[in-house]
């Protein structure tokens, strides 16, 4: 909602910054006017484009969790996509968009996305306080740490969690409660309680449970789709994939996140797609160089094409700027014994296949 909410902002801003310039600030005479079906006609593209680069400076980061820190963000990737704009308006002279438009478009967009933001604050806290929103958790471990977080969540609604059951080993303490917290169950009963509870979230605050049940208990959260955490200190034997959050000022480590999917691998796609567009368009003046120098340097050509493995390992063809001459691989042959490194890798200082422009090249 939030991304579908900024691109009407943008484009809002940018439209009432063409009427405060053409409009309002009749008394500015050094630009030309400009029709408004032609700035129409860009929104699309900028709002793609700014919305690209907020998700790049990580503005739909959900671990944003302080205003301030937010509002810092917001202002340097709004300021950083009108540079950007300013930037590829003077690369490409085949449009006229009035400076004085950006400029309005830069403080009217940052007022009013500053605005939204502060208002959904706002309302998600009443909601919150409410109890609207808040996320189910079953917390494994109804020791002092389990206790802590239960504790926490339960007197601080803007964690945004709701212990409903707490999960211990333990039999004597099965059927207590603490801090209106029941334990209704152990280790084994996991699967049936989230389905039982509706819960959203699994935290593991329990150093009493083997490494190896921690492990098929978080194999279940994964089958059931529901996302977990764990208390550092107690799943050392993971390290890869691992970031850490801050609850109620205990760290609590997430593992292996679900990958992207839906909307969200949409975005990642589209941010993807219009990145690559803008650098490419922005660095074609130098890429163009590049290919010119090679094509001057030897004789072959431009490009050099290899097969990669992909998404889903599938096979694709990468193209780079050839570096080699053109007999490299039969050049190969006569010098492979001279290689410095040992193993598959071959490696030479001054390799003789290297252009001129090539040695240039790989030290970019």
């Amino acid at each position: 909602m939030k991304i579908l909410i900024d691109a009407v902002l943008i484009n809002l801003s940018f439209l009432l910054a063409y009427h405060l310039r053409f409009e309002v600030m009749t008394f500015i005479v050094f630009e030309k006017a400009a029709l408004f079906k032609d700035y129409f006609g860009t929104l699309v593209f900028i709002t793609l484009l700014w919305l690209a680069i907020f998700k790049l400076f990580g503005l739909y980061d959900k671990k944003i969790s302080d205003f301030i820190d937010e509002a810092a963000l917001l202002f340097v990737s709004v300021t950083f996509s009108s540079l950007f704009l300013f930037g590829l308006l003077f690369l490409y002279r085949g449009f006229w968009f009035s400076r004085l438009v950006i400029l309005n478009a830069w403080i009217i967009s940052f007022l009013s996305l500053f605005i939204f933001r502060f208002l959904l604050r706002l309302v998600k806290r009443l909601l919150l306080q409410k109890g609207i929103g808040l996320k189910s958790v079953l917390i494994v471990g109804a020791g002092d740490m389990g206790q802590t977080l239960g504790l926490r969540f339960m007197s601080d609604k803007t964690l945004e969690r709701k212990p409903v059951a707490f999960i211990d080993d333990d039999a004597q303490k099965n059927g207590k409660v603490f801090h209106e917290i029941p334990v209704l169950g152990n280790s084994t009963d996991l699967l049936k309680l989230i389905k039982k509870l509706s819960a959203q979230e699994v935290i593991f605050a329990t150093s009493r449970i083997p490494y190896q049940r921690i492990l098929d208990l978080i194999t279940e959260c994964e089958s059931l789709g529901i996302s977990f955490k764990i208390v550092p200190g107690i799943f050392e034997i993971i390290a890869s994939r691992v970031s850490v959050d801050e609850v109620g000022g205990v760290p609590l480590v997430t593992i292996s996140e679900i990958g992207l999917a839906g909307f969200n691998a949409f975005i990642k796609r589209l941010v993807d797609v219009v990145m690559s567009f803008v650098l490419i368009l922005f660095l074609s003046p130098f890429f163009i160089l590049i290919a010119l120098l090679i094509k001057l340097d030897s004789n072959g050509p431009i490009f050099f094409k290899q097969i990669r493995i992909g998404k889903d390992g599938k096979d694709f063809s990468m193209l780079k700027f050839r570096s080699m001459v053109q007999e490299a691989e039969n050049m190969l042959l006569n010098i492979k014994d001279k290689s410095e490194v040992e193993g598959h890798i071959f490696k030479i200082r001054n390799d003789p296949r290297m252009t001129r422009i090539g040695r240039w090249i790989r030290r970019l």
